[in-house]
């Protein structure tokens, strides 16, 4: 289903390269990140510079997205359609801890998304993602995001993305000089252990702008356009039942519940 390489290479104390290169479903082969750090030693991990192609820091999954970061198979619905898994982007960043690692920061300038084409439907975000080889560059945005480590197993944080949409030369009624959609996307989440009960749960608006411009391109029923706001929530709980049933081994049924509204 998928196999992963990664590739690193680190120059020195402060340069490093990191890249993945991801095989899914039989048939397909992505760059699913590359990109260059530089963190100085005179800034002792509290500000570093990043170029490259970036995974885009929203939400909680999207950075590292698969199991063991979340329970069961699939990925949460919210954090698959409304933030869509895997994003990335071409663009530049800084990034870094405060406040003796309570604080992890990052802030990126990336290109924004990609018109998601004609015959697409309202009920998704991931046909605007560009995967950094189909994004070009007119639009730019901006992203952010800044979990709190109450502890060493607690954290809760916010994320926000804000740009225009880009042009796609294929659609004749989009016009590079025409007013042009834009999306906000603000995202509040905790993560955590207390008394044993594992949890997480997130909070997602996708805000757009202009979004009858972006509706007047599309080929479908009003019923199957983009609304201008679009929100979505889950929560999640697991126990590790594993120590109770005499084994070693991490066993933890979880219940997950999730709503989205497009």
């Amino acid at each position: 289903y998928r196999g992963i390489l990664y590739v690193g290479y680190k120059f020195d104390d402060e340069w490093s390269l990191n890249t993945e290169v991801e095989f899914e479903h039989g048939d397909e082969s992505y760059l699913e990140f590359a990109y260059v750090d530089y963190l100085p030693k005179a800034t002792d991990g509290k500000l570093g510079a990043r170029a490259g192609l970036l995974l885009l820091p929203f939400g909680i999954i999207n950075e590292q997205h698969e199991p063991i970061l979340f329970h069961g198979v699939y990925r949460p619905w919210v954090e698959n359609k409304l933030l869509p898994t895997t994003s990335r982007e071409n663009g530049v960043g800084l990034f870094g801890s405060l406040v003796e690692n309570k604080i992890n920061y990052k802030l990126y300038y990336v290109t924004s998304w990609k018109y998601p084409g004609a015959a697409k439907a309202g009920n998704t975000m991931r046909n605007f993602r560009g995967k950094g080889s189909q994004t070009v560059s007119n639009e730019f945005a901006t992203i952010g995001r800044v979990p709190y480590n109450i502890n060493n197993k607690n954290m809760i944080g916010f994320s926000i993305y804000d740009g225009n949409i880009n042009p796609d030369s294929s659609v004749a009624n989009y016009k590079v000089n025409d007013a042009r959609t834009s999306v906000r996307m603000i995202s509040a989440f905790t993560k955590g252990e207390m008394y044993g009960i594992e949890y997480a749960a997130l909070y997602h608006e996708n805000r757009f702008s202009h979004v009858k411009r972006l509706n007047d391109t599309l080929s479908g029923a009003a019923n199957t356009k983009f609304g201008k706001k679009q929100i979505g929530y889950y929560y999640e709980v697991a126990k590790d039942i594993g120590k109770y049933i005499n084994s070693s081994w991490y066993i933890a049924p979880f219940f997950r519940y999730e709503f989205l509204d497009f």
